[in-house]
């Protein structure tokens, strides 16, 4: 009777650790992030370094990028399989006058199973984008 307990204690314990992301490693989200593009003409890219996060445009046809988003980065701080965070607006004017660019104060940012994700506009339509870390080879 009292292995059980001894056992139950610590199967419970180990399952409020794993509820409380007490476990597994810190996401490493710096590096480069690719949207699949399908069939469409057009998708989202985006480069995390120190704490900036840069996405554009990118053309299939001729690969040119376009900015769509230059904000802050907040990298996670503790382990868990998901994260989130509030992008605040780092472009400058000269980019502001793009029809690329984003123009809202902040971009909510959330990272979860490998995928990092968040709502664009393109004129009326809301989208949800999902990019997956691409390594970069050149």
């Amino acid at each position: 009777m009292k292995k059980t307990r001894v056992c139950c204690a610590a199967l419970l314990l180990a399952l409020l650790l794993c509820a409380c992301g007490g476990g597994g490693e810190i996401p490493d989200l710096t590096g480069h992030w690719e949207q699949d593009p399908g069939d469409a003409a057009f998708y989202q890219v985006a480069d995390i370094s120190g704490d900036t996060i840069r996405v554009s445009w990118r053309l299939v046809e001729d690969g040119s990028e376009h900015l769509y988003w230059i904000g802050s980065f907040v990298p996670p701080d503790k382990p868990g399989a998901s994260y989130k965070w509030v992008s605040e607006n780092r472009i400058d004017e000269e980019y502001h006058k793009s029809a690329w660019a984003r123009h809202e104060d902040t971009l909510t940012f959330t990272y979860k199973d490998g995928t990092l994700n968040y709502v664009t506009f393109m004129g009326n339509l809301k989208m949800g984008v999902s990019l997956e870390k691409k390594e970069v080879t050149g």
